[in-house]
């Protein structure tokens, strides 16, 4: 039986997910099939919310993505950092952020979130996320000073100069070029 509330068929969507990936590394999903949040999303390595959003024009599929929870000694809750990723780029998506726990020295995704993620901007994180994708840089994240790193890293990108200007419009305009 399906939730009256769900957004999506959560059994369904898993073929969009790194499952490969996910399983071999024991990463905990929380998928919630809408906002509220019956999978604990903000209580998992990786938490998503199916939606269906019109943002990138006709309505679709699209999930909301949170990362960081130290969920183990309940001592932080995830953190959105994408507002709406379109089903069909969700892979992708997800793929690159495991990629970036791969590369690190951690053994478990909540000590990458504790030692990494939570160490920086979570603007600065989205930013990294799609400048990533649309430049398709092979780098990964270091904790130093996040505005030299986005500009050392993807000088080669079109959206670097909106990038220093406004972090929340790049992260729009991005968004949106990106998905449409």
């Amino acid at each position: 039986e399906f939730c009256p509330f769900s957004y999506w068929n959560i059994k369904d969507e898993t073929k969009f997910l790194p499952l490969d990936k996910i399983e071999k590394h024991k990463i905990l999903i929380g998928f919630s099939g809408c906002l509220k949040g019956c999978a604990k999303h903000e209580h998992s390595d990786i938490g998503l919310v199916g939606l269906r959003s019109s943002y990138f024009g006709e309505p679709q599929k699209t999930a909301r993505i949170y990362l960081g929870a130290l969920y183990t000694l309940g001592k932080a809750t995830a953190r959105l950092i994408f507002h709406a990723v379109p089903l069909k780029n969700l892979k992708e998506v997800l793929t690159l952020i495991i990629e970036e726990f791969e590369q690190s020295s951690y053994n478990d995704f909540e000590d990458f979130s504790e030692n990494i993620l939570n160490k920086l901007e979570k603007d600065f994180l989205t930013l990294w996320f799609l400048l990533k994708i649309e430049t398709k840089n092979k780098i990964y994240l270091e904790i130093k000073d996040e505005k030299t790193q986005l500009n050392e890293k993807f000088s080669n990108s079109k959206y670097i100069n909106l990038v220093n200007e406004n972090k929340e419009e790049a992260i729009e305009l991005l968004t949106k070029d990106l998905w449409k």
